[in-house]
């Protein structure tokens, strides 16, 4: 039986990491710079991962379905709690949005299967809506299985990054929805891992249909996109006090590129929002700063065909910004923000960018 030989691997590894190196560098530095920081963000949340341990141990989870609109004041019944026992299905959450912890568990393949089957009609109609919007819009079916290398920020790809991010965001969503209900449903402590996982299974199975379409193809960094979305979903989710302070939101005017409106495949009339919330920072809780956030986004224009033929030249445009916490301003400790619509509210914000409540490096001309 032939000896393994560790120096060949290092070769093989170094040679691998060589050609690797060459693929990326063909596009642009921007390529380069914004996948090192998006693997980075993929790492940061498997070692996260990687810390839970029974017991209480390691990461653990703490959420209530309606978080984000509760007053300061307010209290929070948990179900299943009495004579001092353990919570097992939700969180409270106590004054400044600091939430309660409860032991973690070691995650297993059943683990993944239970929490999902708490949301059956949700999950059933996530991949029932996705799969008609593929076969409608996106032309699955019309051609043999092929690949796609679109690159991922350069100048000369299709949609200058926005596609990238919107798979990102897409993954986003779904995991901290999924993860939202499971944890109104009784899941486990390991709700966010299972979410974000299945949401990123889900994307894995629009990428294949995508290999069946003509005009997308099987993307391999779309799916490193996708990763990069569950796995922030993850790290906000276990994170104490991440929730708090950052949100990814997708802000959308129709661009007019397209008849009627579609903020999902739109990219021209799209930006994409990092937004840090100052009131989810001790300092700033009762001082008029936590009605400010620090935005950091990115938004293109020029690509579409339509743009083309109007002259209008490419552009990709990263900024900062100076903006409203809106949900600071009209949902928290307000009559409005205990109401049901004042909650959901209040969360859809926490995903969505309002247009004009901001002030930015960079306008949309």
């Amino acid at each position: 039986m032939a000896q393994p030989n560790p120096k060949r691997w290092i070769e093989n590894l170094i040679i691998a990491d060589k050609l690797l190196l060459r693929r990326v560098v063909k596009t642009t530095k921007f390529n380069l710079i914004a996948g090192t920081l998006l693997v980075g963000l993929f790492f940061i949340s498997a070692i996260n991962a990687a810390a839970i341990e029974p017991n209480g141990a390691g990461a653990s989870y703490t959420q209530t379905p309606d978080e984000g609109a509760i007053g300061s004041d307010d209290k929070v019944d948990i179900p299943g709690v009495s004579d001092g026992s353990t919570p097992n299905t939700r969180f409270a959450e106590s004054k400044g949005h600091e939430r309660d912890a409860r032991p973690a568990e070691h995650y297993r393949l059943g683990t993944f299967y239970s929490d999902v089957a708490t949301i059956p009609w949700q999950t059933t109609a996530l991949v029932a809506g996705i799969g008609v919007v593929g076969v409608v819009n996106w032309d699955w079916g019309n051609s043999r299985f092929k690949f796609n290398d679109e690159g991922f920020f350069g100048s000369d790809t299709g949609s200058l990054g926005m596609d990238k991010l919107g798979h990102a965001y897409s993954t986003y969503l779904m995991a901290d929805y999924s993860n939202h209900f499971m944890q109104a449903n009784g899941a486990s402590s390991c709700a966010p891992y299972s979410a974000a996982l299945m949401a990123w299974g889900i994307m894995l199975g629009v990428e294949v249909l995508d290999g069946f379409s003509d005009d997308h193809g099987f993307s391999y960094e779309d799916l490193i996109f996708n990763l990069c979305g569950a796995g922030f979903s993850v790290l906000r989710n276990t994170v104490h006090g991440l929730r708090e302070k950052l949100d990814f939101r997708l802000e959308y005017i129709p661009s007019g590129n397209k008849d009627g409106f579609h903020p999902i495949t739109d990219y021209s009339g799209q930006k994409y929002v990092m937004a840090l919330k100052l009131s989810g920072f001790e300092m700033c809780r009762d001082t008029p700063l936590r009605f400010l956030e620090l935005h950091g986004g990115y938004f293109a224009r020029g690509f579409t065909q339509a743009e083309k033929e109007r002259g209008e030249s490419q552009r990709r445009e990263p900024y900062v910004a100076i903006g409203l916490n809106l949900s600071e301003l009209l949902f928290r400790n307000t009559k409005v923000g205990k109401t049901t619509f004042g909650r959901y509210a209040a969360r859809a914000l926490e995903y969505v960018q309002i247009p004009y409540t901001y002030v930015a490096t960079e306008d949309d001309k």
